[in-house]
């Protein structure tokens, strides 16, 4: 993962913006507070061969709330997609449980505190791969039914819809609504408005899954002059205008181009000129130039 896996944490550490992932995105409601959470632990106790071993999750927050008891919270991040996340996660969620026992003093039941683990596919494609321990495992008709079954919770976060985007809360909101209209080609300098209430970590996911430095750049570089609360907002202003001029520069290339084409076919219509003379003055292939020649009328065949 990469840098990707570094700006998932960070901002999934805020505690608005991880309660608005379960809020929206699992529980379709309001029950997770932010004010609520607090900081779980990252690295769980899992059984190997090789004994009892840690591993590290992404990102784990303990809820605790009178009408909820306590809850563990734990959230896997993947640009990758996993045959095997299942199991993954089964392995979490037990460590959670496990840790538990191991500092418990004395057991009355019911005790253990419940654990609650979501996947957020950062991949370009639908996740298409097992939600579920069955899914995983050789199939046998007769002792099928007898095979205990562990689904997990996958969000595809390329994949949101604008609804899904518009219940965010937090700055997720601003984030998914700029990324989603960058991968639609949809990008509209004027419509982006938010204001974000972690800049920093905002701008650098951003950055990261646009594979865009230049917004680091700006950043660091409006930092470096002043530092104010506005600061990271001027930086985004700055990026989006950067952004804006790129647009318009491809743009006036792009209509010198058609100019001149249309320049040309005028010219072989009116037959001053030859196709092979035309073709050594423009930028365009062959094809192309020919399937704009003929869109224009013309009918000789070549």
């Amino acid at each position: 993962m990469g840098k990707k896996d570094t700006v998932d944490k960070r901002i999934e550490k805020n505690n608005d913006v991880f309660a608005d992932i379960f809020n929206t995105l699992l529980f379709k409601k309001e029950i997770i507070q932010p004010s609520k959470l607090k900081p779980g632990v990252t690295n769980v106790l899992v059984e190997s061969k090789d004994g009892i071993r840690e591993r590290n999750r992404d990102e784990c927050k303990i809820y605790e709330d009178s009408s909820l008891i306590v809850v563990s919270l734990g959230i896997e991040n993947q640009t990758e997609r996993d045959n095997l996340m299942p199991v993954r996660v089964m392995g979490y969620d037990y460590g959670e449980y496990l840790e538990q026992i191991t500092n418990a003093e004395s057991f009355k039941l019911p005790y253990l505190n419940s654990s609650i683990t979501i996947v957020l596919n950062f991949s370009d494609t639908r996740w298409g791969k097992p939600k579920s321990l069955k899914e995983c495992i050789s199939y046998n008709e007769e002792l099928w039914p007898y095979v205990n079954d562990y689904k997990i919770h996958v969000i595809d976060m390329n994949f949101l819809t604008d609804e899904e985007i518009g219940r965010f809360k937090s700055d997720l909101k601003g984030i998914f609504t700029l990324l989603k209209d960058m991968r639609e080609g949809k990008f509209e300098p004027w419509k982006y408005d938010f204001r974000f209430k972690h800049p920093e970590d905002s701008y650098r996911f951003i950055s990261a899954y646009l594979h865009d430095e230049r917004l680091e750049e700006v950043m660091d570089s409006v930092a470096s002059e002043k530092r104010e609360e506005k600061t990271m907002c001027e930086a985004f202003e700055k990026w989006i205008n950067d952004r804006m001029e790129i647009g318009m520069e491809r743009g006036i290339e792009q209509g010198i181009e058609r100019g001149e084409t249309a320049i040309l076919i005028s010219l072989i219509i009116d037959e001053s000129i030859t196709i092979e003379k035309a073709l050594t003055k423009t930028s365009l292939t062959k094809e192309a130039f020919m399937n704009e020649l003929y869109a224009a009328g013309y009918t000789k065949l070549e």
